[in-house]
């Protein structure tokens, strides 16, 4: 059974930046269905409505097609969480509590792409390609949860709270809940794992999260807390 996502209609007269997409699009499809290894240049034409021309236009090779699949996930996922992190009009419980959010939005946590992430995460040849190009996405996101928990450690007074060990505990976490999602979607859903991540967050800033991921429950921190002078 094929796996459905929403797709942009596809056309053969489309721009070539819409084309790529098509075909990006595609690629996400085929691997999600067949791996890495069994993604073949025809399927994902035959998927996108183009022909096989129009994939030796815009990648010299199924392996740069499948570098520019995985870019597109990595810049995607950046999109959703790295505005808010950089809108200091918000608290940084705000700010974590939406990059938390963010991880776990339908736009990018879908079974699809969380196939295609793990499909990079266990092929041997691909696991470096992936290693060369996303880690300074997710080492960007993981310093992020890292400088708001410090904030958070001094506006609410969490004396042993240790800013990079949460914020791996967090990426941790969520590696894991994604891959549940994936092997289990009849046991755990997005909004379940959402709210063990918040979970996390509240054991280590009880004062500004609740486990029960209800924005309304969040704590107002008073103006001193304990350990602040």
């Amino acid at each position: 059974m094929q796996m459905q996502s929403a797709e942009a209609p596809r056309s053969r007269f489309a721009p070539p930046e819409e084309r790529r997409r098509q075909l990006i699009q595609a690629t996400l499809q085929v691997v999600a269905e067949r791996g890495l290894t069994g993604t073949k240049i025809s399927d994902v034409t035959e998927r996108a409505g183009l022909s096989v021309g129009a994939v030796n236009h815009h990648f010299k090779s199924k392996e740069e097609l499948l570098t520019a699949t995985l870019a597109y996930l990595a810049e995607e996922l950046q999109a959703q969480w790295y505005p808010v992190f950089l809108d200091t009009g918000l608290s940084p419980a705000d700010r974590l509590g939406a990059i938390v959010d963010h991880l776990y939005d339908p736009k990018v946590c879908t079974p699809v792409k969380i196939a295609v992430w793990f499909a990079f995460f266990g092929d041997a040849h691909y696991r470096q390609v992936y290693r060369d190009m996303v880690k300074a996405f997710d080492h960007k996101r993981t310093a992020a949860i890292s400088r708001i928990s410090a904030a958070l450690k001094q506006e609410g007074g969490y004396i042993e709270a240790d800013p990079e060990a949460i914020a791996q505990s967090v990426e941790s976490l969520a590696d894991g809940l994604w891959l549940a999602l994936l092997l289990y979607p009849e046991r755990i859903t997005r909004e379940a794992a959402r709210e063990q991540t918040w979970a996390l967050l509240a054991m280590h800033f009880p004062r500004h999260f609740d486990a029960s991921n209800d924005e309304s429950a969040r704590a107002q921190v008073p103006d001193q807390c304990p350990g602040m002078q």
